[in-house]
C-alpha cells in the first residue's frame, strides 16, 4: 500500500514537472511569437513610409 501511494506522488511529481516545461515552452515561444510581430510591424511601417514618400 505505502509502495502504491509512493509510486502515485512520482507520477504526480513527474507530471508536474512536465507540465512546468510545457508551461516553460509555451512561454519562450509567447515571446518568441511577439518578438517577430514587433519586427514584422517596424517592417511594415517603414514599408508605408516608404510608398508614402514615392507617391508624393
Amino acid at each position: 500500500m505505502t509502495n502504491e501511494l509512493e509510486q502515485d506522488d512520482l507520477g504526480l511529481a513527474a507530471g508536474s514537472g512536465k507540465m512546468h516545461n510545457i508551461t516553460s515552452k509555451a512561454g519562450r515561444l509567447a515571446m518568441e511569437l511577439s518578438a517577430e510581430k514587433n519586427v514584422l510591424h517596424k517592417n511594415l511601417k517603414s514599408c508605408r513610409v516608404n510608398t508614402t514618400t514615392l507617391s508624393l
